[in-house]
């Protein structure tokens, strides 16, 4: 059985997870990369869209003053209550330079929850502890569990800014069924915030960095 991970509980999902799991809540992820004069990230600003279904769940009685509106004293202690969950699963983003060392955050700043479309939307910014170069960094949101289905959006997963320097590459997943026979172990093992091996990574789609001199 593996272990569910404490952001789930603060967004109220209190269902165990199966050891033959799959994701329960789906959200669209962006990345705006943030670069220095030098072409390193030194930071990122993230953007999570919830799927409707549970969007629909997580709002239901929020608009306390019945305007018709969601304001963001009605929302904040949704985002409020997911960054501190997610200091210790590094946000769901994951960040390497070309040789494969994972990027280390600051605490999120300027996180606010609000509503799009009728759809849950959560953005924040991630100072890196050490910019990385952007040069062959390699970009993936993803949770680590597998118990949200954490994955870039269709149309521009990732932005830069400034812009014109770089671009990024989409690389998705393996297939579902052949992951699934090659690494069946994984759905029973118990992921916690230091599981490198995991089977959201081993689920993650990616995106390749590449700029010009």
């Amino acid at each position: 059985m593996r272990v569910l991970p404490p952001l789930l509980v603060g967004f109220g999902l209190l269902a165990p997870v199966a050891a033959t799991a799959h994701p329960h809540v789906w959200v669209d992820g962006t990345l705006t990369a943030h670069l220095t004069p030098q072409t390193m990230i030194d930071s990122v600003t993230v953007e999570w869209v919830f799927d409707d279904a549970y969007s629909a769940y997580t709002l239901e009685g929020r608009d306390r003053n019945r305007n018709g509106r969601y304001e963001p004293k009605e929302l904040h202690d949704l985002i409020d209550g997911a960054m501190d969950r997610l200091v210790e699963w590094r946000y769901f983003t994951d960040i390497r330079d070309s040789q494969n060392t994972r990027a280390t955050f600051a605490h999120a700043r300027d996180a606010i929850a609000s509503v799009k479309d009728g759809k849950l939307v959560f953005t924040f910014t991630l100072p890196l502890a050490t910019p990385v170069a952007a040069q062959g960094a390699t970009l993936r949101l993803y949770d680590p569990s597998f118990y949200m289905d954490v994955a870039p959006a269709e149309q521009d997963p990732v932005r830069f800014d400034p812009a014109g320097r770089c671009q990024a590459t989409f690389h998705p997943p393996p297939p579902m069924q052949e992951s699934m026979l090659m690494s069946e172990s994984m759905f029973r093992q118990e992921v916690t915030p230091e599981t490198e091996a995991s089977i959201g990574l081993a689920y993650a789609a990616s995106l390749s960095v590449e700029c010009t001199p």
